[in-house]
């Protein structure tokens, strides 16, 4: 993304650590997942000017949210993971405005632009997270039991 900054090429905006924190999020265990999406919040709040703990907040939130729901779909599809990577990424996201325009006092230019950034960088992270664990072979397979309930009694 620095490259394109340089060259003037047009290019949506990409968290790449948003993205790493929804890989974590679809590859590592709960509990680990969770503890690196908040590591990873941290390190991003240490780089920036804002108030310490808003970056961690939302990441951990994101990780949290990408933990809970890829249990419960099969993450072996990859629209399955852009579609729950973008679903976890975007309460985070917006957390980021609301809590600068709520608490700090920032003027925003529009709630509708902040709302429209927040997707647009949501969906472009997670697109960069399901194409990195297309051909994992870390993302978890779930196991189809073919045996008879009466089998296993």
């Amino acid at each position: 993304t620095t490259v394109c900054q340089l060259f003037d090429i047009p290019l949506i905006d990409v968290d790449l650590l948003l993205a790493l924190t929804l890989i974590y999020g679809l590859l590592a265990p709960p509990r680990d997942a969770r503890i690196a999406g908040w590591i990873i919040g941290f390190a991003m709040d240490l780089a920036t000017e804002g108030p310490l703990g808003l970056f961690a907040l939302a990441f951990g939130l994101t990780a949290l949210l990408m933990t809970k729901m890829r249990d419960a779909v099969n993450v072996q599809v990859w629209w399955v993971r852009l579609f729950i990577g973008f679903l976890a990424a975007v309460p985070g996201q917006l957390l980021i405005p609301l809590h600068l325009w709520a608490v700090q006092g920032a003027h925003l230019p529009s709630a509708w632009r902040a709302v429209w950034a927040a997707v647009v960088l949501s969906g472009a992270s997670a697109f960069v997270a399901a194409s990195v664990t297309a051909f994992s072979p870390f993302v978890p397979r779930r196991r189809v039991g073919r045996h008879a309930k009466w089998a296993t009694d």
